[in-house]
């Protein structure tokens, strides 16, 4: 009995010496002048065996930027369910559809699905042509009012990743511009997109000048106007992507359009209305299931999707018209009841990451990575939706010993001076699962945190630890 209790002294004396270990390592890094102007939270723990071996500042309240999208997936897994499925679907007024044309009007009912993209609506005109409707004697009616409407106001900024929310998204509601010769192009002709290149476009991939964008919103058109030179870099970095700001409009234009490029006759316009209850199926759009879409999001780090998500689970719980307000309402009650945070934990104020006041505790994040990891229903698919490190084509550094595997969502506020990372390693030699969280917030200065500047070399003295921590014991 004595000799028991001596190994098992032994054991625990030996994992402290351990955890403390690698705490001093981490301490040692984050001294360092490049984190002076910055408080770090970090928290890592063997959800295995339940020991901790990392704690640094894990009560404080810090900037979490896209990582919280990890909440956000956990609550659309667990409410919706991993096979949940978006439609959008085509009606028409039962008694309006003839043997050879719709004498009537055309709905297009949005249904939030994240995934749609121009080369689906080419697919269902296609199949509207196919059942020998010629005409369509009135209006192409676009419903997006599952959703209350995100304004974008005229002459913005219009880089992407401010694109509107909307329940008719179309290619996540923005445009990715094509070098072609010395100018920039728009990827298609549509009566509501026009461009206004003021520079020179070089098709050079070593030096991007990231030109400014703005788009002047019209009456029923988007016209863009670009101001400064762009380069090859430039498109593969993505600063030549632009928003839609009406995302229904612009899709119930493209329907037009393809309608009377497959020689369909339109009589009517397009406008925006309801959907009357008394309609019939004519055609619909069913999204990847939810699973796949949570990967975009997460490994993508997909702002539209965050956005639409969010809506739609205020919609889902409540069968109100879907809002920002109304779903993280729903998110933070999920994330309490479930997730094992409490008011002192946290503040979340939007599901996308850009907001400057969501705060999370690193101490808070990795209880609901533990708990997430407990839950068998949706662990799977939000395990697997996470950037796999060291494969993934912009996460190749800092590289991962053979016997780990390391998979995160990571979050980057650069002008705020913001670095955040969290999710899971998993020792496969020993089957290990460990919770990782590091948190880094800027508190003075006004120095930029650039994507995995403070992040990675923390992810690499912790890997390579744990890589070897066999070895050093």
């Amino acid at each position: 009995m004595k000799l028991i209790t001596i190994g098992c002294v032994w054991l625990v004396f030996s994992s402290c010496i351990f955890a403390d270990t690698l705490s001093s390592i981490i301490q040692d890094t984050v001294s360092g002048k490049s984190y002076q102007n910055y408080v770090a939270g970090i928290y890592v723990k063997n959800i295995t065996t339940g020991e901790t071996l990392v704690s640094l500042n894990e009560k404080a309240l810090l900037i979490p930027a896209s990582t919280v999208k990890l909440l956000l997936s956990s609550v659309a897994l667990k409410v919706l369910g991993p096979n949940h499925i978006f439609k959008t679907e085509f009606r028409v007024v039962p008694e309006s559809l003839q043997d050879s044309f719709l004498d009537g009007h055309l709905y297009i009912k949005g249904g939030a699905d994240s995934t749609l993209t121009r080369e689906q609506l080419k697919l269902i005109v296609s199949q509207i042509k196919d059942m020998g409707i010629t005409a369509v004697n009135g209006d192409i009616i676009y419903d997006a009012s599952i959703f209350d409407e995100e304004v974008i106001s005229s002459n913005t900024n219009a880089r992407h990743y401010y694109a509107p929310s909307s329940g008719l998204t179309i290619n996540d509601n923005k445009l990715i511009l094509k070098g072609k010769g010395s100018h920039l192009k728009l990827p298609l002709s549509s009566s509501y997109l026009s461009l206004d290149f003021k520079g020179r476009y070089i098709d050079n991939p070593n030096q991007a000048k990231r030109p400014y964008m703005s788009v002047d919103i019209r009456e029923r058109s988007d016209h863009f106007q670009i101001w400064g030179d762009a380069t090859l870099a430039d498109i593969q970095n993505q600063y030549c992507q632009v928003l839609i700001s009406r995302p229904g409009l612009f899709c119930g234009t493209l329907v037009l359009e393809y309608l009377k490029q497959a020689g369909i006759q339109v009589r009517g316009d397009v406008r925006s209305g309801l959907t009357p209850e008394r309609t019939t199926l004519l055609a619909d759009i069913q999204s990847m299931p939810l699973s796949e879409i949570i990967r975009r999001l997460n490994q993508d780090s997909n702002n539209v999707i965050a956005k639409n998500l969010t809506k739609y689970i205020g919609h889902y719980v409540t069968n109100r018209q879907g809002s920002h307000l109304l779903g993280m309402e729903m998110i933070r009650e999920h994330c309490e009841l479930n997730l094992g945070l409490n008011r002192a934990d946290y503040r979340l104020i939007d599901g996308v990451g850009l907001d400057k006041n969501n705060k999370v505790t690193a101490k808070a994040m990795a209880r609901c990575l533990e708990l997430l990891y407990q839950d068998q229903d949706i662990f799977g698919p939000f395990f697997e939706s996470l950037v796999k490190q060291g494969t993934h084509p912009l996460y190749l550094e800092p590289k991962i010993p053979a016997n780990l595997e390391v998979r995160i969502k990571s979050g980057t506020l650069s002008s705020t001076g913001v670095n955040a990372l969290a999710g899971y390693i998993v020792d496969r030699d020993s089957s290990q699962w460990y919770s990782l969280v590091i948190f880094a917030t800027r508190m003075r200065g006004n120095d930029r945190a650039y994507k995995g500047v403070l992040t990675n070399p923390i992810l690499k003295k912790i890997v390579l630890y744990l890589a070897n921590k066999d070895k050093t014991n």
